[in-house]
């Protein structure tokens, strides 16, 4: 008999802990057993499901809308961006164009003041020459013809020169 109360005790264990595993007291039918189950429950969770869905779809949209916009802005400042390069290059461009221009008027600058450094230096030599040419033994004649062309030799000069200096 202490057989058959020890079969019936373990057969009755057993049912109360199937009977235990099969209760659902959370309300979510994968953790739950066959007793727990209640459709209300059920319904409450996929209501909660649905609401985080929406909402995740929501914040779906907000983020397209906000990548759309971003790319929107991202469009117009490239194209600010390439504008402001052809600018650049036209600017750059036109700097060394100036650049050159001027490195050839420093040249040309250069060159005319050379030449009128002669010419004042012929100047000087041609007074230079007058002045000896009133010390000299020749006839006023002849002195005055030579002083003549000298003062003349001397004003082409000066002309030469001033518009030399005036380019």
């Amino acid at each position: 008999m202490r057989k058959i109360t020890v079969a019936i005790l373990i057969c009755g264990l057993t049912g109360l802990a199937a009977l235990a595993g099969c209760a659902n007291e959370s309300g979510d039918p994968r953790k739950g057993g066959l007793f727990g189950y209640r459709p209300s429950a059920h319904e409450e969770r996929l209501k909660q499901r649905e609401d985080k869905l929406a909402g995740l779809e929501m914040d779906k949209e907000d983020l397209e809308a906000e990548k759309d916009t971003l790319e929107k802005q991202k469009g117009a400042k490239s194209a600010k961006v390439a504008s402001q390069q052809k600018q650049l290059d036209a600017l750059n461009k036109d700097l060394d164009t100036l650049s050159r221009s001027l490195d050839s008027e420093r040249a040309a600058n250069a060159a005319q003041q050379k030449k009128l450094d002669e010419l004042r230096a012929r100047r000087d030599q041609l007074a230079g020459a007058s002045g000896n040419l009133e010390r000299s033994g020749e006839s006023e004649a002849a002195k005055e013809r030579k002083l003549a062309n000298l003062r003349r030799q001397i004003e082409d000069l000066e002309r030469e020169a001033e518009t030399l200096s005036r380019l």
